[in-house]
């Protein structure tokens, strides 16, 4: 790989690890230098940047600004903080322009290396965690309270097992790694990294990530016709209705419910309380009584996609969402002649999903994501039947 190239794994790796900048404050001097490199070889050497492309790059950009013009207009900024850093989270979109320079194969291996070593700490961390529960509750409690760089479940009870989990806020990258690895690495340490790739979503203390893994092991299986053709399929049947019934429960636990039912019902009252909230919305860096938060005003909560349509309101967030579903939309038809993209695309798909139950989509784990898949479907389709 050339300089350049390091210097994207870095930015990805530091963003994954230390997302706020609590140990290590350089990825937004990373983010400019790969920027501005990625401008200059796009100016130079004419890299064709496809029109929804172009279109998506436009609007990612404008809409927290359109979204503060609201909410000063009608006096609701409440939150400047979270206004700004709107603002700044969506300008991560510009990485597409160094994104758009790289080989598909090359960006993808990247990816593949950064959640790799992101899936790896997180495992070890998760597994000294269980012998050392007093290096868990106190350091890893005192330093993922400090800088919000991951979330923890202390003891927390997860179908009658009770776990110290681990989950960086950027645990959905190492998705898409772990696709990647199953479909397209095949060295010999495959089996080793596959676990800690597996494992660090699975035992990380959060359901849904844990889910999703065992899904895409099951879809892999099935594939792969790796317990031969008939068992495989039986198989995933049996997984994915024991997924469903799995989520229903786990949703319906009294914790969840309150939290994410309460919210959303709270989202439906303030969406839907005047013509002005549900067609324009009420801005970025409003607030709300969120009643899954007891009832705390607050600017926003893990349900993100809730929070574009109460920002943006209803037409206007609409699209926004389906600005991050572009490239499954795009790349619908070419991807159906490869499995791998097949799966990949259906990995974003759940990527998204797991953003989105989280606050995450809003942020550079989200918006970096996207940039991914506008890259990918950004180059010829002849480069992809692969």
């Amino acid at each position: 790989m050339r300089l350049i190239d390091y210097v994207f794994l870095l930015f990805l790796v530091v963003m994954s690890l230390d997302p706020t900048g609590y140990f290590l404050p350089i990825k937004d001097f990373l983010f400019a230098i790969l920027v501005g490199y990625g401008l200059l070889k796009c100016i130079t050497c004419k890299v064709p940047i496809k029109g929804y492309n172009f279109l998506t790059i436009c609007s990612i950009i404008l809409f927290p600004l359109w979204g503060i013009l609201i909410a000063s207009a009608f006096g609701k900024l409440d939150d400047e903080a979270y206004a700004m850093s709107q603002v700044r989270s969506m300008l991560y979109i510009l990485i597409f322009v160094f994104m758009a320079t790289l080989k598909v194969e090359k960006l993808l291996k990247i990816f593949w290396i950064n959640g790799c070593i992101l899936a790896s700490v997180t495992f070890l961390l998760f597994l000294y965690g269980q012998i050392n529960e007093t290096f868990f509750n106190t350091v890893l409690y005192e330093i993922g309270h400090e800088s919000n760089n991951f979330k923890m479940a202390i003891d927390r009870e997860f179908l009658g097992i009770k776990l110290n989990g681990l989950y960086f806020t950027t645990g959905s990258f190492i998705i898409l790694a772990f696709i990647y690895h199953l479909y397209c690495y095949h060295g010999k340490f495959k089996l080793i990294l596959s676990a800690f790739l597996f494992l660090s979503m699975v035992f990380c203390g959060s359901r849904t990530p844990a889910l999703i893994q065992i899904f895409i092991l099951c879809i892999y299986l099935y594939d792969k016709k790796i317990l031969g053709k008939t068992l495989t399929r039986m198989g995933v049947v049996v997984a994915v209705v024991s997924l469903f019934v799995l989520t229903f429960f786990l949703a319906t636990e009294e914790d969840a419910h309150d939290v994410k039912y309460g919210n959303f019902d709270s989202y439906i009252t303030e969406i839907t309380k005047d013509p002005q909230s549900f067609l324009i919305g009420s801005g970025v860096g409003s607030t709300f009584k969120a009643a899954g938060n007891e009832n705390k005003v607050v600017a926003f909560t893990e349900l993100s996609y809730m929070d574009v349509l109460r920002m943006y309101g209803v037409p206007f967030g609409l699209y926004f969402i389906f600005l991050f579903c572009c490239p499954i939309v795009v790349g619908y038809k070419w991807a159906k002649h490869s499995i791998f993209y097949k799966r990949f695309f259906l990995g974003y798909g759940l990527f998204l999903l797991l953003l989105g139950t989280n606050p995450l989509l809003l942020g550079s784990p989200g918006l970096t994501g996207l940039t991914l898949f506008m890259a990918v479907v950004n180059k010829p389709q002849c480069m992809l039947h692969k």
